[in-house]
């Protein structure tokens, strides 16, 4: 269950709304929820990754894919350390959480919320054959900005993927993210 000391207040209530306290499972991590407040949500980062869970969200976070993403940042002219701890994107406005972690029912609960903030901007990191395909087309189709990549494909390299966040971010008034 959603640890009451942990969460923020807005995500609190959300969890435990009529509609969606039914999905919300034990099970799940809600770690990511912790972490940053709705109303301070600014990107939304979606992994799915099925494979053995070898991170934390504050410890290293080892899969192939994750690190194409310090690869492709330190493309982009961005010095990320490279230690996994991710704790730092959450206080820059951004919400990264592992689409595997929640089942699809509360996952779909939790985006159609966050579709709610019209200006988010979200980056979808999963290959065509996610079973949660109808989820992300959701979000396509109901949302200004969003970026969908796979990064264990060669296209995310040199796609400039998070300089365009910054610069969206920067027309939004928002600060860009020391990623």
């Amino acid at each position: 269950m959603v640890d009451f000391f942990k969460c923020p207040q807005d995500w609190l209530d959300f969890f435990y709304k009529d509609d969606v306290n039914p999905f919300v499972d034990e099970k799940n991590d809600y770690e990511p929820f912790y972490l940053i407040p709705y109303h301070k949500v600014n990107v939304v980062i979606l992994v799915s990754d099925k494979t053995k869970k070898e991170y934390t969200y504050s410890k290293e976070y080892l899969s192939k894919s994750f690190q194409n993403i310090y690869k492709e940042l330190e493309n982009e002219g961005f010095h990320p350390v490279k230690d996994g701890n991710i704790k730092h994107w959450y206080k820059n406005g951004i919400l990264f959480f592992d689409t595997e972690s929640v089942n699809k029912e509360l996952l779909n609960k939790i985006v159609c919320f966050l579709l709610e903030k019209k200006d988010i901007i979200w980056l979808i990191l999963s290959d065509d054959k996610d079973d949660k395909k109808d989820i992300y087309n959701t979000i396509i189709e109901k949302s200004n900005t969003v970026f969908r990549k796979n990064p264990m494909d060669k296209s995310f390299y040199n796609s400039s993927i998070f300089k365009k966040i910054n610069n969206i971010l920067k027309t939004q008034k928002n600060d860009p993210i020391p990623w």
